[in-house]
């Protein structure tokens, strides 16, 4: 079979300066993309707000004095913050209430607001005044809901309560006897669906705002503003992506393209290093087939010898073009054809080499050994 060696030397040249490091490269790269698609969560989760709620009670009041030397006739009423007022220059403290309810999370009927009045004396006893307010309400854009409700605080009322139950049990309050002003804003938890997926220590937003006193004067205590919000959260899940070519991949089917495509690469570069491989023994192969003919043909003129020494200083090496031309200057010369039976010394003088000395040169003739 004849064999194209200067076809497959550029086949294999060709691989081994452009396809082979081309594919290295790309199978170094789908290398990564495959360990850092194995190496990643298929499935991502995170929280997200669902549903929320906002509540707030707000308080106000005014105090209304009468007429004296502290306060003439046409006195504007006295703001909320001040320390204490006068209780025999007061005339009235009328007090306002405000709570909202803002949510998506439920209908916004089953809200409800309610006002109490309380006589305290604190740490001894405490009594729930009759009282009645009208508390109207209003839904704003389906989402908000507002109570309003305005009253006179009943001092008198509370002072006659506080005397009967004195005079009942017969004991002094250790401290002043207090007039609470208590608002519930009551509202159901935040949940999805049947479970409640958030921690709601109560469904009732307390309001307190206290007036203490003791017959001469009345101290304001507390806050006037309360509020608390509430979130639901859900936790979404959703494919893990990894970047690739500008866009976008999940880590599940990174997985399946990018490891197939590697196998694939590994194939390809095994079967293309598999060929490389073959062009070279197809090479080696050709060398020898023309050394094999060599011995065939000249076997009985070739003399082996273990070194060759050719002093360059008084013989000069002639390199000819064929075995055939050194065979002829060996029959012109009557000189033996020479080969090295090892390859011990340089490359040229190795078993590929034959040599014909005579006298003044040295004729020599090398198979091409790539």
């Amino acid at each position: 079979m004849k064999i194209n060696l200067k076809k497959n030397l550029k086949k294999a040249l060709l691989l081994r300066k452009t396809v082979i490091p081309l594919l290295g490269i790309f199978t170094a790269l789908f290398a990564i993309l495959s360990l850092q698609a194995f190496t990643s969560p298929v499935m991502l989760t995170e929280e997200l707000p669902e549903e929320s709620m906002e509540r707030a009670i707000d308080y106000h009041y005014q105090v209304y004095t009468t007429d004296s030397v502290l306060y003439p006739p046409e006195s504007e009423p006295l703001p909320p913050g001040k320390e204490l007022y006068f209780y025999n220059l007061t005339e009235k403290i009328k007090f306002e209430t405000k709570a909202m309810v803002k949510t998506d999370a439920f209908s916004l009927d089953k809200t409800d607001f309610e006002v109490d009045l309380m006589l305290r004396a604190p740490d001894q006893w405490e009594k729930e005044m009759e009282f009645a307010s009208e508390i109207k309400s209003n839904i704003i854009n389906n989402n908000v809901i507002e109570y309003t409700s305005s009253f006179v605080l009943p001092l008198e009322d509370a002072q006659r309560l506080k005397e009967t139950i004195v005079e009942e049990t017969d004991v002094r309050p250790r401290n002043d006897v207090s007039l609470v002003v208590q608002g519930r804003l009551d509202t159901p938890s935040v949940e999805t669906g049947t479970d409640s997926i958030m921690q709601t220590s109560k469904e009732e937003l307390v309001g307190e705002h206290i007036f203490a006193f003791d017959g001469s004067v009345i101290e304001p205590e507390g806050e006037l503003f309360f509020e608390d919000n509430e979130t639901a959260m859900k936790t979404n899940t959703y494919h893990n992506c990894m970047n690739f070519l500008g866009g976008k991949v999940n880590v599940y089917s990174g997985r399946i393209l990018f490891s197939s495509l590697l196998v694939l690469l590994l194939a390809v570069n095994g079967y293309l290093y598999n060929n490389y491989r073959k062009s070279k023994l197809l090479e080696k192969d050709k060398t020898e087939l023309a050394l094999q003919r060599i011995k065939k043909r000249y076997g009985g003129r070739l003399i082996q010898v273990d070194t060759l020494k050719v002093d360059t200083t008084h013989a000069v090496k002639v390199e000819v073009r064929g075995m055939n031309e050194l065979a002829r200057l060996a029959d012109e010369l009557e000189r033996p054809i020479l080969q090295l039976a090892t390859t011990s010394q340089k490359q040229e003088e190795s078993l590929y080499s034959f040599y014909v000395m005579g006298g003044e040169a040295v004729y020599y003739y090398k198979l091409k050994h790539h």
